[in-house]
């Protein structure tokens, strides 16, 4: 029985490099392929050229961005056990070959290797299907967003803090469009002295007002005046 290991180093850009070894011994030169359709399937048929049914294909890989997805699906779809590894575990290897040569057939060599070398245990990786992926590509962008956003109300409060403290005490919270608001027109504190009290309260009232007609609107699924009146009288909320 042979076990076979292919390692594969990717790249954002450009060619990726996969080096076959066979029982821990390289298995011809380095094969380049890129991530078109024609390109991936040329590679995945020579990856499993010349197996057995009762042997072991393993490739292992480094999740440089997203070009493992694409390579990883082909890869498993032939009945290819698909393993990620963490630079770090690489590193070292890669810095003592470095002295000799840097290329990315080298990072290729590496990876292939890997399982000789003892260690922890290299488990599949799981590859979800497209939808749950993009699911999660998403809530892993809405959680960076909620962060950055986190991050810009701190230094936005800092920055009442220092100019105008007593300001905090009677702002909403900062999340909030008429906080927005009243920072961009009254945050110099010479200018809420001067204003009438009229102006400022005819000022918040506006604002509150729109945050309620945009709340309203987006609960409707509509973007305007006609189209939320349209809506009320087909559900008999207003009267004729």
């Amino acid at each position: 029985m042979t076990f076979r290991t292919i390692g594969i180093d990717l790249a954002i850009r450009g060619d990726h490099f996969a080096q076959i070894y066979d029982d821990g011994r390289p298995n011809g030169r380095a094969i380049r392929f890129r991530h078109d359709q024609p390109s991936l399937a040329a590679f995945v048929q020579t990856a499993v050229m010349g197996l057995r049914a009762e042997d072991h294909i393993q490739a292992i890989m480094e999740p440089t961005g997203m070009c493992w997805f694409p390579v990883a699906h082909h890869l498993a779809d032939a009945g290819v056990t698909v393993t990620r590894v963490k630079g770090k575990r690489v590193k070292a290897l890669r810095r003592y070959l470095s002295e000799h040569a840097k290329t990315d057939m080298a990072d290729a060599h590496i990876l292939a290797a890997m399982p000789s070398f003892g260690g922890p245990r290299l488990d599949p990786v799981h590859i979800p299907d497209p939808r749950s992926h993009a699911l999660q590509r998403l809530t892993k962008q809405r959680s960076r967003f909620q962060n950055e956003i986190a991050d810009a109300r701190r230094r936005l409060l800092d920055l009442i803090r220092w100019a105008s403290p007593k300001l905090e005490a009677v702002l909403p919270d900062l999340g909030t469009r008429l906080s927005l608001a009243l920072l961009r027109k009254w945050f110099q504190p010479s200018d809420v002295l001067k204003a009438r009290h009229a102006t400022l309260a005819k000022y918040i009232a506006a604002h509150t007002v729109q945050i309620h007609i945009r709340r309203i609107y987006r609960k409707l699924a509509v973007t305007s005046r006609m189209e939320a009146v349209t809506i009320g009288r087909l559900h008999g909320w207003l009267d004729d």
